[in-house]
């Protein structure tokens, strides 16, 4: 993972993991059809796509001061249009259980890289535990 944590605030008992994220980026993404067959779309980047990596950053930040402090870590992330606020300690759950349940949805199959045994050694922070 390349990048950095554009603001780092304390306030009271928490620490804010603040990140811009520019509106509007538009990427090329390929999807797959029902039928297998390869499509392209293209998306735009949404800040929402960033919140593993701030979910990273607040586990590496606590592997760092965690245990020397009473501090809580909040993240933000945020855009002149939208700006999303969140605990990165519940939303990695989330994430988990989001990528564990794809197997779970009628039609989709997961089929991982070799060497891979589960798709949660695929997300971004897993290098950090």
């Amino acid at each position: 993972m390349v990048g950095h944590i554009d603001i780092l605030m304390i306030y009271k008992d928490t620490i804010y993991i603040v990140d811009y994220k520019p509106p509007g980026v538009k990427s090329n993404e390929v999807i797959f059809d029902q039928n297998g067959k390869v499509t392209e779309k293209i998306v735009a980047n949404s800040i929402f796509n960033h919140i593993p990596q701030l979910v990273a950053y607040a586990y590496q930040l606590n592997q760092m001061v965690g245990d020397k402090t009473n501090l809580k870590i909040k993240c933000v992330l945020f855009n002149r249009n939208v700006m999303c606020s969140f605990d990165p300690y519940k939303m990695k759950i989330a994430v988990e259980d989001f990528y564990l349940g794809l197997n779970n949805i009628p039609g989709v199959k997961i089929i991982l890289p070799t060497g891979i045994t589960s798709i949660l050694d695929m997300l971004p922070w897993t290098h950090f535990f």
